[in-house]
């Protein structure tokens, strides 16, 4: 499964759910146990000059708007820091 795409979009897209019509920008993505993959779309708009929340939607209910082709930010790998030197023994 690693050698396959798992993600139709990419972080930063431009996405619209087909089914309300609501456009945003994907923040989250998600590959759940049971195969299920969603996007959590943050819309542009705001109201009253805060924005609105994020919604999350699974993947088959969106359509692109716009592939921004952003690199993702952050590392590439995921997790924290390295430890520099092997673990102290704990045996006593």
């Amino acid at each position: 499964m690693a050698d396959e795409k798992i993600f139709k979009f990419n972080l930063g897209d431009e996405v619209r759910d087909k089914i309300t019509g609501l456009e945003g920008v994907i923040t989250v993505r998600s590959h759940w146990y049971n195969g299920c993959i969603t996007y959590g779309v943050q819309p542009k708009e705001l109201k009253d000059g805060a924005p609105l929340e994020r919604q999350s939607f699974d993947e088959p209910q969106l359509e692109l708007v716009e592939d921004t082709a952003a690199p993702p930010t952050g590392p590439k790998q995921p997790g924290g820091p390295a430890r520099k030197h092997p673990a102290p023994s704990r045996m006593v």
